[in-house]
């Protein structure tokens, strides 16, 4: 990995790259030799020889020995798949999964306390970086609002989730719903998650992998999280447009009383951004 890539994937997320030093530790699970598992990463914040990175294949788990530290300057022979990602700031995830890469900031990360000597370049100088231009959400809110509760009936996937209440079967896909950004030519996007038919939801699945799927034709479902606006934005209208293998569907909102559905169209201002951040980082 050169920090160029690093760049590159921070540049693609709107933010500062903190690069860890080579001779700093990440968490990496024993899974990690299992390249046929997805890959997911977290940042909390770094302190002294740590970076603050857990780096984990497949299923996570809480053992007290799934994860086993390892030089950042040796992961080019454990787990190089994760070297391109290790420039994101803390509160960043990532997923890799074949050729579909994500990142996004997840406000639920327990950062833990700031190390001594955070060596990271924004820091070092002081910098006020730029705010982020994704925020996700890990589950839809009828998820979400189970706590640490993992009923039976759960399915709960990167991509995919659906959840059996009271004998019937809510069915969801996650989203990238954009908001263009005045002067910036990647959007801000609100990782969210849409209520679909089970038969939508079901083509959703078996599509997943096959090329040429963004000629299909789009289909209806509602936006499945609160967005932090005034009035409500759960159970919004919205269409899911597919998108070539590899990137995840675009939701295009169809309610346009709704003050997200002009910010959809009509775009938004840094300062907008900014005040996402301040919303999402106060609790």
């Amino acid at each position: 990995m050169t920090h160029a890539d690093a760049e590159r994937v921070c540049a693609d997320a709107g933010v500062e790259p903190m690069h860890p030093d080579p001779a700093d530790v990440v968490g990496l699970s024993r899974t990690a030799g299992r390249i046929d598992l997805p890959l997911h990463g977290a940042r909390l914040n770094p302190s002294p020889g740590a970076s603050g990175w857990f780096i984990w294949r497949g299923e996570h788990s809480d053992d007290e020995d799934f994860y086993r530290p390892v030089c950042i300057a040796h992961l080019s022979s454990t787990c190089p798949q994760a070297l391109p990602f290790l420039s994101l700031p803390p509160g960043w995830r990532f997923y890799r999964e074949g050729d579909f890469v994500d990142v996004w900031f997840d406000a639920e990360i327990d950062l833990g306390e700031p190390g001594e000597a955070e060596t990271g370049d924004a820091a070092a100088r002081g910098a006020n970086p730029p705010a982020p231009l994704v925020w996700g959400f890990n589950a839809p809110q009828l998820v979400l609002e189970l706590g640490s509760t993992s009923p039976k009936g759960l399915l709960l996937t990167e991509e995919h989730c659906a959840l059996v209440v009271d004998g019937r079967v809510h069915c969801f896909v996650r989203v990238r719903l954009n908001l263009p950004v005045e002067g910036s030519p990647t959007p801000f996007t609100w990782l969210t998650w849409a209520a679909v038919s089970d038969r939508d939801f079901e083509h959703s699945m078996d599509s997943l992998a096959r090329e040429g799927r963004e000629a299909d034709a789009a289909y209806r479902g509602t936006l499945a999280n609160h967005l932090p606006y005034a009035t409500p934005t759960l159970g919004l209208t919205l269409r899911v447009e597919h998108q070539p293998v590899g990137l995840r569907p675009l939701a295009r909102l169809e309610d346009a009383s709704h003050p997200i559905v002009r910010e959809q169209r009509l775009g938004i201002t840094p300062d907008r951004v900014r005040e996402f951040e301040r919303q999402l980082t106060s609790h």
